[in-house]
């Protein structure tokens, strides 16, 4: 592999909501990226990826 390039081998992405200040109400949905049991990157969510148009 060159060098500056990340392997995606054995790794995963996570939707996680980053709110943490209540019980019933979450915060901006994030996608999270885990590689080998750790997390590699943090990144928002953008509902619109999903789609072309």
């Amino acid at each position: 592999m060159a060098e500056g390039q990340v392997s995606t081998q054995g790794s995963k992405t996570v939707l996680k909501g980053l709110g943490q200040c209540s019980f019933t109400r979450n915060g901006d949905p994030a996608a999270i990226d885990v590689k080998d049991g750790k997390i590699i990157r943090i990144r928002p969510l953008h509902f619109e990826d999903k789609y072309t148009k």
